[in-house]
């Protein structure tokens, strides 16, 4: 099965907007196409052939988000005025994405930045993953199969602070897009969709992290001869293969990994009692697999393979795992892929 498609743009009255799809309108000024736009385009097309773009809402789908910074409307993103997805959302939920009612200053721009409007959004993914609907509003669910076995669930939040011991509170913490708990189980999710398409070979450190035990945990190998470890810089930059783990791919954000490992060890150390998973959940994109490559959950996984071999040594008292979901809608069950 093979499938062209086409990047560009065309001015429609008084905007200009971003497109991607099989054929090219009159007027129009082609752009280079990127795996991205693959990408969210395969989405995309799920939708429009009925899957669901957020759990149980059955709103007509509308596109077309103005990004300001761009100056151009994009035909990737389901439009603001037209759905207002967070209108959708319970008031507890809709509350952990705004600034004001959480009281987190990195909080709330999902929905006025287009992130959470976004076809491939991490974000609302996660939300749709772990919500149903509930007197018209999607509200977080009450219980989850993890590997074959039913789990009621406690303090469910999206957008989880994982403050760093040794780091200022009142600093930005390590965010995880869900938290719950089960009996004495604590589990924190990481969801990630098109972003596995980047490319994460160097890591940027910033030095407010290299002064904490949290870091030495880590165990950092060393870093090449010629970089000196001053801590007076504001920010260091290292590779995978400092921390052992040696990488073919990169499509695994590691340096955002080792921040949440060292905000979930904070964690951990404070709740000895609490058996700890760190999970992530992908989006399983089947039509991009299928059509235009084969190969990248295989490289993602052996990347994880290795990241998750490597930590699970530094930290046994953490469990890690990897996830697959395909819909934007209630995952019925967490099942952990083997990879040892």
């Amino acid at each position: 099965m093979s499938k062209v498609l086409y990047h560009y743009t065309l001015q429609k009255e008084d905007e200009l907007w971003d497109c991607i799809s099989e054929s090219i309108p009159e007027g129009a000024e082609t752009k280079d196409l990127e795996q991205v736009h693959k990408f969210d385009w395969c989405i995309k097309q799920s939708f429009e052939n009925g899957a669901p773009y957020m759990g149980a809402l059955k709103e007509e789908r509308q596109y077309g988000f103005y990004l300001p910074r761009w100056g151009r409307v994009y035909d990737r993103y389901f439009s603001k005025k037209d759905m207002a997805l967070e209108d959708c959302l319970s008031h507890r939920v809709k509350a952990r994405f705004d600034a004001e009612e959480s009281g987190k200053s990195t909080s709330g721009y999902e929905f006025s930045s287009g992130k959470f409007y976004s076809v491939a959004s991490s974000s609302r993914f996660a939300v749709a993953s772990f919500t149903k609907e509930k007197d018209g509003k999607l509200d977080y669910i009450e219980s989850i199969r993890i590997n074959g076995q039913e789990r009621i669930i406690s303090e469910p939040t999206f957008e989880r602070d994982t403050p760093v011991a040794g780091i200022n509170k009142d600093a930005r913490s390590p965010q995880l897009d869900f938290f719950f708990k089960t009996d004495n189980s604590t589990y924190f999710i990481e969801a990630k969709n098109h972003e596995i398409l980047n490319y994460y070979k160097s890591i940027e450190l910033k030095t407010k992290y290299l002064h904490t035990d949290a870091f030495k945990k880590l165990g950092l190998e060393g870093v090449p001869c010629e970089q000196e470890y001053d801590f007076k810089e504001e920010k260091h930059l290292l590779l995978a293969s400092d921390f052992g783990c040696y990488l073919k791919t990169f499509h695994f954000d590691f340096k955002q990994f080792l921040c949440h490992l060292m905000g979930i060890w904070s964690y951990a150390q404070e709740h000895r009692e609490e058996e700890i998973y760190f999970y992530y959940l992908f989006y399983r994109n089947k039509l991009y697999e299928e059509v235009f490559n084969k190969e990248l959950y295989q490289e993602l996984e052996e990347e994880v393979r290795t990241i998750f071999n490597v930590f699970g040594k530094r930290f046994p008292n953490i469990h890690f795992g990897l996830c697959y979901h395909d819909r934007y809608d209630t995952l019925k069950e967490l099942n952990v892929k083997e990879l040892q």
